[in-house]
């Protein structure tokens, strides 16, 4: 929970942090679209969630010897990935209108 809290609260910083910095309105003005460079720099912070999230798998297998009981890891991976990145697009709705 504490991983996808933090990756949920730091790609709604990214927005805060564009305007505090005085960059949005570049953004807003430049040809490509808002959205379009909003979504990669989520993404960003999903992969290192997801980067974060297998780290700590793989502390519960080799320190404490656990077995992730996953019965299907592809389908695991995708759902995880699409969670991800609908968690990041749902934020980033809600933050330009927030």
């Amino acid at each position: 929970m504490g991983i996808w809290n933090n990756n949920l609260w730091s790609s709604g910083e990214i927005v805060n942090h564009e305007r505090s910095s005085g960059t949005l309105s570049l953004l807003i003005a430049s040809p490509t679209p808002l959205m379009l460079v909003l979504l990669g720099k989520s993404l960003a912070n999903a992969v290192t969630s997801v980067i974060a999230l297998g780290m700590t798998f793989a502390t519960g297998a080799i320190v404490y010897h656990l077995t992730p009981g996953i019965v299907d890891p592809l389908g695991f991976l995708f759902g995880l990935a699409l969670t991800a990145a609908i968690l990041n697009l749902i934020r980033q709705v809600l933050s330009e209108y927030i």
